[in-house]
This record gives C-alpha cells, structure tokens and sequence, in this order.
C-alpha cells in the first residue's frame, strides 16, 4: 500500500471513529490530510508552544496599531454572541493568540487552560481548528467540534475571520469558540463582520491624509463594513483600494498603478466636482460595472510632510526660490527633494508617498542641485 492510499484509509478510519458521514467543507478535510500526512495522531495530545511574558508584551507592542481597532470589537462581538461556554480571542497573523475574553463558565471550562495569551494555533502545530485554518487558507471557516483533527479540541466549535490589509496581507485573526453549535452561522456572521470593521479603522487610519470614496452596488450597503474604499491622492492616483472593494472590481490589477480614470470611465476631476455637491452618485468601471459612491472621507487637508518633515533625514539640497523666505516651506522644499532623490527621480512613487501631487513636485524642484 503506497503512501497516498494508507493517508486516505486513516482519514476514512478518522471519519468513521467521529460517526461522521460526509465533511461539508472541503477545507476541513484538505486539512486532516495534512495532519495525517505529517503523521500525527489524533487521539494524542497536541504539542502546547505558549511564548514567556516578555515576547507575549513584545508581541502586543508590535501588533498594537491594530490591536487598538481589534479590543473595542472584541469587546462588541463578546456581547453580541448568544448562549454561554464561549470565547473571543485576537490572535496575530502567525496565529498566536494575544488577547481573549471568556465567559464565567468557559473560564471553568479545560479548554481555557489552553486557548491562552501566548499560544499559537497554527494548523501544523494543533491541527485542524479554526483559527489556525484562517491563518493558512486567509478564510473565515467553522471548525464544529468533531470536525478538529485532535480528539482534544473536539469539545468546542471554533468560527474565525481573517483580518486583511489593503494589498491582501493577513494582520490577525478573530476568533470565537463556544459549544452553542446551533447557531453556527450567525456566530460566523458576527465575527466577520467584526473583522470587516477593524479592517476599515484600519484602511481610514493609513490613508487618513487622503480621498476616501466609498463604493457599492446597491446604495442601501454604503456606511457598511460591505462597501468597498478606494483612497486616492489630489493627481487622482490610486492610492489603495480595500479587499472588499477589489472584490467588487474584480479583473483589475491593483497592483499596476493606476488613477481613477484607468479604473472608471469618468474622469476624476468630474467625480470629484460631483461628490463636492451630491451626497451621492453613479460610477461605472471600464468593465462595464456601475456602483454607487460618496465622499467617505475628505482628505487633502493634511500630508506627510507636515507631520514628519522634522523627523526625517535631509540632504543638502537648496529650497527653491518661493520656499527660502521661510523655514517651514523650506525644509519642506527640501524634504520634497529628498524623497524625490529617494525614490530615483520617480515623481509618481513621490507624490504617493508624500500625499501631494505631482504638479507640487514639479514646481519645488525648479532649484534642485
């Protein structure tokens, strides 16, 4: 019997042992297989790696710009969720778990002793369970009870949501496990949507010196954690553009840049103007999807410049002619240059980084020497 069939007959004999007949979720079972494939068995306990206080601190710091989105909603989704024995936890995008709450009885429950600040649930280190699937598929998933790998983890049904950034990477996972099995759905439900809103703070708080135009649809889901964001800078360069937007414009490569009227047919100048008047208008991509938009955030008030023009390192460049009466515009005037030289004369990675156009670049550098 080669490798392959002999990992296939333990997960048929895994199945049987667990009386389940037909596993609905495909990445439920792409998962035993891995285990089985490792050799690990599921009747043994699972190795425990907690990291000391110290890491654990250090990890919080590290995590902290969006631990400081994720604890108020963990804090919601704890009284949002019905029934009792149940959890909510925050853990990092390696899936170690760094901030939990539990109710009266979870905390009397042996699973507590476990699902612990410090600890890592990662697939390879505690099978299948649902936080560690979130971390290495970047899906929500339900792992209900018999469905983890190890016969230890079966008491309790784990629902978890990945949190991304606007280029798709995973910052975190929240998780909730309790026993209340009946409501699966609606648990999931809930820690999407709280995932859903961190992911937005999130998105707000990078681009916070930026246009932000919110996007959907239908016009009943703008203001929702639904909707897509699409910052942009004052050239009308694409700026970022969060998962859910790209979801809603899919076939267009965020990755490339990009301004406004390569993704629209309408020109930027145009839909601004619009916004400026109308609290809400159409918009249709070059792929012929029409979504409604509004002004979600206003931007163009502050830049980079002027809350970090002091704290960077300058070359010795001269301000030009306009900025050299003043300190201020001068080392700004500097700062443009330097960030220019930076980034190998490109004005567009410039003005990105900056939050300022590229006609401002254009006019500081008429002294650059």
């Amino acid at each position: 019997m080669n490798n392959i069939s002999s990992v296939q007959q333990s997960y048929l004999d895994l199945k049987k042992s667990r009386k389940i007949e037909t596993i609905e979720n495909n990445y439920i079972s792409e998962s035993w297989i891995r285990c089985l494939e490792k050799g690990y068995d599921h009747s043994k306990i699972p190795e425990s790696k907690v990291m000391s206080q110290q890491n654990l601190n250090r990890a919080r710091d590290e995590n902290q710009n969006v631990r400081k989105f994720v604890l108020p909603e963990l804090e919601l989704l704890f009284s949002q969720i019905a029934g009792t024995n149940f959890m909510v936890a925050y853990a990092d995008q390696h899936g170690t778990v760094l901030d939990t709450i539990y109710d009266t009885e979870f905390s009397e429950n042996s699973a507590k002793k476990v699902v612990i600040p410090g600890s890592s649930w990662t697939e390879e280190l505690k099978g299948t369970n649902g936080l560690g699937l979130a971390v290495k598929t970047k899906k929500a998933s339900i792992v209900e009870g018999k469905e983890h790998f190890f016969d230890t983890c079966c008491e309790l049904s784990c629902f978890a949501s990945p949190i991304f950034d606007h280029k798709g990477n995973v910052l975190g996972v929240i998780d909730a496990s309790s026993d209340a099995r009946s409501r699966e759905q609606h648990t999931l439900a809930l820690v999407k949507l709280a995932s859903r809103s961190v992911e937005t703070r999130i998105f707000v708080e990078q681009f916070k010196s930026n246009m932000i135009i919110g996007f959907h649809p239908r016009k009943e889901y703008l203001s929702t954690t639904s909707m897509g964001l699409i910052a942009l800078n004052e050239d009308g360069f694409i700026l970022g553009v969060n998962v859910t937007g790209k979801m809603m414009l899919h076939g267009i490569n965020f990755d490339d840049e990009l301004t406004f009227s390569k993704v629209f047919s309408s020109s930027f100048g145009t839909i601004i103007k619009k916004l400026k008047t109308n609290d809400l208008v159409q918009i249709t991509d070059w792929m012929g999807s029409t979504v409604f938009a509004y002004k979600y955030q206003n931007g163009f008030k502050r830049n980079f410049l002027s809350e970090n023009v002091s704290s960077l390192e300058q070359k010795d460049f001269r301000p030009c002619k306009s900025c050299s009466e003043s300190l201020i515009k001068s080392k700004t005037c500097i700062m443009i240059k330097t960030k220019f030289d930076e980034n190998n004369n490109n004005y567009s990675k410039t003005a990105r980084e900056l939050g300022i156009s590229r006609t401002t670049i254009y006019k500081h550098l008429e002294n650059l020497s």
